[in-house]
């Protein structure tokens, strides 16, 4: 169908341009984005994790069926949880993603059965989805209405560029030594993001109601 639409050019005059000129974000939007991005390096990738369900001894399917699980979750959770953080504040519901990651990260460290590490991948899937949903809230919060679509944008350059240098470490196993060492690194740094968290002023902005 495609092949058979004949199209017209038609010129049309630019009516906006690129701006990236960065000086035009306020300062404690660039400290929240250092923020992310050193709970990035500390942070392992979802591949070391799924090798340790595998070295744990799931089978292949169920493996696959838990990362479901996890993926599952993390996309269910998302929008009660942007839903609550205009009601509470983005930090809090932050605060509470950042429990729930050290909790399941204590886990991952001391887990040697298959159900118990299948529990806490897809209780880590909570992490996940109020990680990604109110983390881009709160980027965005930092920013004048104008840039909030650009906010977001480096905001998922920062924690997509510093969250997945792990990918060659997992493939080395998590019996190995740098793998026990991701697992306490990351509890360190779920405990350092906490911590910057609550020194930053939440700016959840509400609209009125008329």
């Amino acid at each position: 169908m495609i092949l058979l639409v004949q199209e017209r050019a038609v010129p049309v005059g630019a009516k906006s341009k690129i701006d990236v000129n960065l000086r035009h974000f306020p300062k404690p939007y660039w400290n929240y984005l250092l923020v992310a991005a050193l709970f990035g390096i500390g942070n392992s990738s979802t591949s070391f994790l799924i090798l340790q369900t595998k070295g744990i001894g799931a089978s292949f399917e169920a493996t696959i069926l838990i990362y479901a699980g996890f993926n599952l979750v993390a996309a269910l959770i998302s929008y009660p949880a942007d839903s609550h953080s205009d009601q509470w504040g983005r930090r809090r519901v932050l605060l509470l993603s950042f429990i729930i990651f050290f909790i399941a990260y204590l886990g991952f460290a001391r887990a040697k059965s298959v159900p118990l590490i299948a529990t806490l991948f897809v209780f880590y899937g909570l992490f996940q989805g109020i990680f990604r949903s109110v983390g881009k809230a709160f980027a965005s919060d930092f920013v004048p209405e104008r840039l909030r679509a650009s906010g977001v944008g480096w905001y998922s350059t920062t924690v997509g560029l510093f969250g997945g240098k792990h990918c060659c470490w997992a493939a080395l196993g998590p019996d190995r030594p740098c793998g026990r060492v991701l697992l306490r690194l990351n509890l360190c740094r779920s405990g350092q993001y906490w911590t910057a968290c609550v020194g930053s002023r939440d700016r959840t902005i509400i609209p009125r109601r008329r």
